[in-house]
Protein backbone atom coordinates (compact mmCIF):
# COMPACT_ATOMS: atom_id res chain seq x y z
CA UNK A 1 0.00 0.00 0.00
CA UNK A 2 1.32 3.57 -0.58
CA UNK A 3 0.78 5.42 2.19
CA UNK A 4 -0.62 9.12 1.59
CA UNK A 5 1.40 12.32 3.01
CA UNK A 6 -0.70 14.82 4.84
CA UNK A 7 -0.46 18.41 4.25
CA UNK A 8 -0.99 21.28 6.79
CA UNK A 9 -0.71 24.95 5.96
CA UNK A 10 -0.44 27.21 8.81
CA UNK A 11 0.06 30.27 10.11
CA UNK A 12 -0.90 31.77 13.68
CA UNK A 13 -4.52 29.78 14.94
CA UNK A 14 -1.76 28.21 17.50
CA UNK A 15 -4.61 26.74 19.52
CA UNK A 16 -6.72 25.03 16.58
CA UNK A 17 -3.21 23.99 15.37
CA UNK A 18 -2.15 21.88 18.20
CA UNK A 19 -5.24 20.43 18.52
CA UNK A 20 -4.92 18.74 15.08
CA UNK A 21 -1.60 17.71 15.61
CA UNK A 22 -2.24 16.21 18.56
CA UNK A 23 -5.28 13.91 17.35
CA UNK A 24 -2.64 12.94 14.49
CA UNK A 25 -0.31 11.30 16.82
CA UNK A 26 -3.37 9.33 18.55
CA UNK A 27 -4.07 8.29 14.91
CA UNK A 28 -3.09 4.02 14.82
CA UNK A 29 -1.53 4.53 11.21
CA UNK A 30 0.65 7.89 12.35
CA UNK A 31 3.75 5.32 12.57
CA UNK A 32 3.30 5.19 8.16
CA UNK A 33 2.40 8.65 7.35
CA UNK A 34 4.68 11.71 6.58
CA UNK A 35 3.42 14.91 7.86
CA UNK A 36 4.19 18.31 6.12
CA UNK A 37 3.43 21.70 7.70
CA UNK A 38 3.62 24.74 5.50
CA UNK A 39 3.95 27.48 8.10
CA UNK A 40 3.47 31.25 6.75
CA UNK A 41 5.26 34.22 8.08
CA UNK A 42 3.18 36.21 9.70
CA UNK A 43 1.79 39.47 7.28
CA UNK A 44 1.45 41.51 10.43
CA UNK A 45 2.24 41.95 13.97
CA UNK A 46 -1.39 40.35 15.50
CA UNK A 47 -0.57 37.45 13.86
CA UNK A 48 3.15 37.10 15.70
CA UNK A 49 2.15 35.63 19.19
CA UNK A 50 0.35 32.48 17.36
CA UNK A 51 2.85 32.23 14.88
CA UNK A 52 5.52 32.07 17.78
CA UNK A 53 3.90 29.18 19.22
CA UNK A 54 3.40 27.37 16.94
CA UNK A 55 7.19 27.59 16.12
CA UNK A 56 8.02 26.79 19.63
CA UNK A 57 5.06 24.08 19.43
CA UNK A 58 7.26 22.41 16.62
CA UNK A 59 10.35 22.55 17.83
CA UNK A 60 9.35 19.20 19.84
CA UNK A 61 9.96 15.60 19.08
CA UNK A 62 7.22 14.32 16.72
CA UNK A 63 7.83 10.47 16.74
CA UNK A 64 4.35 8.46 16.28
CA UNK A 65 4.98 10.09 12.86
CA UNK A 66 7.15 8.31 10.03
CA UNK A 67 8.50 11.62 9.21
CA UNK A 68 7.42 15.66 10.12
CA UNK A 69 8.62 18.21 7.97
CA UNK A 70 8.01 21.85 8.54
CA UNK A 71 8.54 24.37 5.89
CA UNK A 72 8.69 27.77 7.24
CA UNK A 73 8.44 30.68 5.13
CA UNK A 74 10.97 33.76 4.79
CA UNK A 75 7.99 35.94 3.88
CA UNK A 76 4.06 35.94 3.28
CA UNK A 77 3.03 33.77 1.01
CA UNK A 78 -0.65 34.26 1.29
CA UNK A 79 -3.45 31.47 2.47
CA UNK A 80 -3.62 29.96 -1.58
CA UNK A 81 0.07 30.04 -2.56
CA UNK A 82 1.06 28.25 0.63
CA UNK A 83 -0.94 25.21 0.21
CA UNK A 84 -0.29 25.41 -3.70
CA UNK A 85 3.05 25.46 -2.90
CA UNK A 86 3.44 22.67 -0.70
CA UNK A 87 0.84 20.45 -2.61
CA UNK A 88 3.17 21.15 -5.64
CA UNK A 89 6.44 19.62 -3.90
CA UNK A 90 4.31 17.11 -2.23
CA UNK A 91 3.39 16.15 -5.65
CA UNK A 92 6.80 15.39 -6.54
CA UNK A 93 7.43 12.92 -4.41
CA UNK A 94 4.19 11.06 -3.79
CA UNK A 95 1.26 9.77 -5.89
CA UNK A 96 -1.31 10.78 -3.70
CA UNK A 97 -1.95 12.60 -0.21
CA UNK A 98 -4.27 14.14 1.76
CA UNK A 99 -4.70 18.01 2.51
CA UNK A 100 -6.30 19.68 5.37
CA UNK A 101 -7.20 22.87 7.15
CA UNK A 102 -5.52 23.63 10.28
CA UNK A 103 -9.02 23.94 12.73
CA UNK A 104 -9.77 20.82 12.57
CA UNK A 105 -9.59 17.36 14.63
CA UNK A 106 -9.42 13.52 13.93
CA UNK A 107 -10.59 10.27 14.77
CA UNK A 108 -7.91 8.00 16.11
CA UNK A 109 -9.01 6.05 12.79
CA UNK A 110 -9.01 8.90 10.04
CA UNK A 111 -5.56 8.37 8.27
CA UNK A 112 -6.13 4.25 8.04
CA UNK A 113 -9.54 5.00 6.62
CA UNK A 114 -8.04 7.50 4.26
CA UNK A 115 -5.64 5.02 3.27
CA UNK A 116 -7.24 2.27 2.65
CA UNK A 117 -10.03 3.84 0.70
CA UNK A 118 -7.63 5.84 -1.39
CA UNK A 119 -6.49 2.52 -1.95
CA UNK A 120 -9.93 0.55 -2.89
CA UNK A 121 -11.01 3.30 -4.71
CA UNK A 122 -7.89 3.45 -6.96
CA UNK A 123 -8.60 2.48 -10.55
CA UNK A 124 -12.19 3.76 -10.07
CA UNK A 125 -11.99 6.44 -12.50
CA UNK A 126 -15.11 7.97 -11.56
CA UNK A 127 -14.17 8.66 -7.83
CA UNK A 128 -12.26 11.89 -7.59
CA UNK A 129 -11.40 12.13 -4.07
CA UNK A 130 -12.05 11.03 -0.38
CA UNK A 131 -13.13 13.30 2.49
CA UNK A 132 -13.03 11.91 5.94
CA UNK A 133 -15.66 14.76 6.90
CA UNK A 134 -19.29 13.80 6.73
CA UNK A 135 -21.94 16.22 7.64
CA UNK A 136 -24.22 15.07 10.60
CA UNK A 137 -27.04 13.18 8.85
CA UNK A 138 -28.02 10.19 9.04
CA UNK A 139 -27.11 8.75 5.28
CA UNK A 140 -29.24 6.46 4.06
CA UNK A 141 -26.64 3.36 2.71
CA UNK A 142 -26.75 -0.16 2.27
CA UNK A 143 -27.09 -2.49 5.09
CA UNK A 144 -23.59 -2.88 6.76
CA UNK A 145 -21.54 0.12 4.71
CA UNK A 146 -19.56 2.07 6.37
CA UNK A 147 -19.05 4.50 3.61
CA UNK A 148 -20.88 6.19 0.73
CA UNK A 149 -20.21 7.83 -2.61
CA UNK A 150 -21.89 10.84 -3.26
CA UNK A 151 -21.69 13.88 -6.14
CA UNK A 152 -23.19 16.48 -4.55
CA UNK A 153 -20.42 17.28 -1.78
CA UNK A 154 -17.23 17.12 -1.45
CA UNK A 155 -15.93 18.36 2.31
CA UNK A 156 -12.18 19.99 2.09
CA UNK A 157 -11.77 18.93 5.83
CA UNK A 158 -9.45 16.27 5.56
CA UNK A 159 -9.44 15.45 1.84
CA UNK A 160 -7.54 12.89 0.22
CA UNK A 161 -7.05 13.11 -3.60
CA UNK A 162 -4.74 11.07 -6.05
CA UNK A 163 -2.09 13.29 -8.30
CA UNK A 164 -3.20 11.52 -11.56
CA UNK A 165 -6.75 12.32 -11.38
CA UNK A 166 -5.91 15.87 -9.48
CA UNK A 167 -4.26 17.20 -12.61
CA UNK A 168 -7.27 17.06 -14.59
CA UNK A 169 -9.65 18.16 -11.87
CA UNK A 170 -7.44 21.05 -10.89
CA UNK A 171 -6.56 22.20 -14.49
CA UNK A 172 -10.40 22.18 -15.71
CA UNK A 173 -11.48 24.32 -12.71
CA UNK A 174 -8.46 26.76 -12.52
CA UNK A 175 -9.52 27.89 -16.31
CA UNK A 176 -12.12 28.71 -15.90
CA UNK A 177 -14.09 24.98 -16.85
CA UNK A 178 -16.96 25.69 -14.34
CA UNK A 179 -18.19 28.86 -16.36
CA UNK A 180 -20.23 27.01 -19.13
CA UNK A 181 -21.56 29.26 -21.95
CA UNK A 182 -23.25 26.13 -23.84
CA UNK A 183 -26.88 26.67 -22.68
CA UNK A 184 -27.23 22.73 -22.60
CA UNK A 185 -25.03 22.42 -19.98
CA UNK A 186 -27.58 24.47 -17.53
CA UNK A 187 -30.00 21.35 -18.17
CA UNK A 188 -29.02 18.08 -16.42
CA UNK A 189 -26.14 18.77 -14.57
CA UNK A 190 -28.03 21.36 -12.71
CA UNK A 191 -30.39 18.92 -11.53
CA UNK A 192 -27.47 16.67 -10.15
CA UNK A 193 -26.63 19.56 -7.54
CA UNK A 194 -28.18 20.51 -4.21
CA UNK A 195 -29.89 23.61 -3.59
CA UNK A 196 -26.96 25.19 -2.31
CA UNK A 197 -24.54 24.19 -5.06
CA UNK A 198 -27.30 25.40 -7.67
CA UNK A 199 -27.11 28.73 -6.02
CA UNK A 200 -22.94 28.94 -5.59
CA UNK A 201 -23.23 27.87 -9.58
CA UNK A 202 -25.33 30.68 -10.56
CA UNK A 203 -23.82 32.95 -7.97
CA UNK A 204 -20.21 32.61 -8.88
CA UNK A 205 -20.29 30.96 -12.80
CA UNK A 206 -23.46 33.17 -14.35
CA UNK A 207 -23.26 36.15 -12.50
CA UNK A 208 -19.40 37.37 -11.85
CA UNK A 209 -15.93 37.17 -12.93
CA UNK A 210 -15.32 33.64 -12.03
CA UNK A 211 -11.44 34.12 -12.29
CA UNK A 212 -11.84 36.18 -8.71
CA UNK A 213 -14.25 33.94 -6.94
CA UNK A 214 -13.69 30.48 -5.19
CA UNK A 215 -15.19 28.46 -7.77
CA UNK A 216 -11.47 29.04 -9.82
CA UNK A 217 -9.56 27.82 -7.26
CA UNK A 218 -9.87 24.25 -5.56
CA UNK A 219 -12.43 24.38 -2.63
CA UNK A 220 -15.08 22.79 -1.88
CA UNK A 221 -17.47 25.31 -3.36
CA UNK A 222 -15.46 24.11 -6.62
CA UNK A 223 -15.75 20.46 -6.25
CA UNK A 224 -18.89 20.38 -5.56
CA UNK A 225 -20.25 22.32 -8.56
CA UNK A 226 -17.06 19.82 -10.72
CA UNK A 227 -18.99 16.56 -9.34
CA UNK A 228 -22.54 17.66 -10.40
CA UNK A 229 -21.64 18.78 -13.51
CA UNK A 230 -18.55 16.14 -14.34
CA UNK A 231 -20.70 13.01 -12.92
CA UNK A 232 -17.82 12.52 -10.75
CA UNK A 233 -18.06 11.08 -6.65
CA UNK A 234 -16.45 11.10 -4.08
CA UNK A 235 -16.22 9.18 -0.70
CA UNK A 236 -17.15 9.91 2.27
CA UNK A 237 -17.87 8.29 5.42
CA UNK A 238 -20.80 7.03 7.62
CA UNK A 239 -19.62 8.77 10.75
CA UNK A 240 -17.48 11.09 10.64
CA UNK A 241 -13.86 11.32 10.90
CA UNK A 242 -13.39 15.18 11.38
CA UNK A 243 -14.81 17.45 13.87
CA UNK A 244 -14.40 21.01 12.39
CA UNK A 245 -13.28 23.86 15.28
CA UNK A 246 -13.24 26.23 12.97
CA UNK A 247 -16.71 28.08 12.59
CA UNK A 248 -15.29 30.38 15.54
CA UNK A 249 -14.66 33.63 13.10
CA UNK A 250 -10.79 32.75 13.29
CA UNK A 251 -10.35 31.38 9.83
CA UNK A 252 -10.74 33.41 6.00
CA UNK A 253 -13.93 31.69 5.12
CA UNK A 254 -16.23 29.76 7.76
CA UNK A 255 -18.50 32.13 9.48
CA UNK A 256 -18.79 32.18 13.45
CA UNK A 257 -21.07 29.66 14.69
CA UNK A 258 -19.77 29.89 17.99
CA UNK A 259 -23.17 30.95 20.17
CA UNK A 260 -25.22 27.85 17.54
CA UNK A 261 -27.28 25.74 20.03
CA UNK A 262 -27.65 22.58 18.64
CA UNK A 263 -29.47 23.61 15.49
CA UNK A 264 -29.91 21.25 12.45
CA UNK A 265 -29.24 23.42 9.67
CA UNK A 266 -25.74 24.17 7.96
CA UNK A 267 -25.55 27.64 8.58
CA UNK A 268 -26.29 27.78 12.63
CA UNK A 269 -25.14 23.94 13.44
CA UNK A 270 -22.32 23.54 16.29
CA UNK A 271 -19.82 21.77 14.24
CA UNK A 272 -17.07 21.70 17.28
CA UNK A 273 -19.88 19.76 19.51
CA UNK A 274 -20.32 17.02 16.28
CA UNK A 275 -19.98 13.23 17.07
CA UNK A 276 -17.09 11.99 15.45
CA UNK A 277 -15.33 8.47 15.18
CA UNK A 278 -13.89 7.05 17.85
CA UNK A 279 -12.57 3.45 17.38
CA UNK A 280 -9.27 2.69 16.80
CA UNK A 281 -9.22 1.27 13.98
CA UNK A 282 -11.09 0.74 10.43
CA UNK A 283 -12.37 -1.88 8.18
CA UNK A 284 -13.89 -0.35 5.29
CA UNK A 285 -17.30 -1.85 4.28
CA UNK A 286 -18.25 -0.23 0.87
CA UNK A 287 -21.47 -0.24 -0.88
CA UNK A 288 -21.91 -3.27 -3.78
CA UNK A 289 -23.48 -0.70 -5.66
CA UNK A 290 -21.06 1.89 -7.49
CA UNK A 291 -22.52 4.31 -7.39
CA UNK A 292 -25.38 4.88 -4.44
CA UNK A 293 -28.30 3.29 -5.62
CA UNK A 294 -29.08 6.00 -2.94
CA UNK A 295 -26.97 9.14 -4.42
CA UNK A 296 -30.51 10.79 -4.98
CA UNK A 297 -31.85 10.38 -1.45
CA UNK A 298 -29.14 11.60 0.15
CA UNK A 299 -28.73 14.82 -2.22
CA UNK A 300 -32.52 15.36 -0.48
CA UNK A 301 -31.12 14.85 2.98
CA UNK A 302 -28.21 17.33 1.61
CA UNK A 303 -30.88 19.94 0.80
CA UNK A 304 -32.99 19.97 4.18
CA UNK A 305 -29.65 20.48 6.11
CA UNK A 306 -27.96 22.90 3.91
CA UNK A 307 -31.25 24.94 2.83
CA UNK A 308 -30.91 28.42 1.80
CA UNK A 309 -33.29 31.15 1.62
CA UNK A 310 -36.82 31.70 -0.73
CA UNK A 311 -35.53 34.35 -1.80
CA UNK A 312 -32.51 32.41 -3.01
CA UNK A 313 -34.53 29.95 -4.51
CA UNK A 314 -36.16 32.66 -6.72
CA UNK A 315 -32.71 34.09 -7.85
CA UNK A 316 -31.82 30.75 -9.06
CA UNK A 317 -34.37 30.21 -11.32
CA UNK A 318 -34.87 33.94 -12.47
CA UNK A 319 -31.08 33.88 -13.83
CA UNK A 320 -30.89 30.32 -15.02
CA UNK A 321 -33.89 31.07 -16.79
CA UNK A 322 -32.37 34.28 -18.59
CA UNK A 323 -29.32 32.77 -19.08
CA UNK A 324 -31.40 29.89 -21.14
CA UNK A 325 -33.53 32.26 -22.89
CA UNK A 326 -31.27 35.09 -24.13
CA UNK A 327 -27.51 33.56 -23.02
CA UNK A 328 -26.23 36.25 -21.42
CA UNK A 329 -25.01 37.55 -17.59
Amino acid sequence: MNYAPIIIPTLSRDKHFIRLMESLRKNSWAKYTDVYVALDYPPSEKYKEGYTRIVEYLSNPFPEFANLYVVKRSHNYGAALNSRDIREYVLTRYDRFIRTDDDVEFSPNFLEYMNKCLDYYENNPNVIAVTGYSYPIRWKVENGANVTTENFSCPMWGTGFWKSKLKDIDCFITSGGLAFKDRRMLLSPFAKMTKRCQWEYVLFCMTQDISTTLASKLTDVSMRMFTAIQDKYVVVPTVSKVRNWGFDGSGLYCPDNSAAQDRTTALDFPYERQEIDQDEHFALRPETNFPSKYVKANRRKMNVFDSIPIKAHFFINAKRLYRLLFGAK
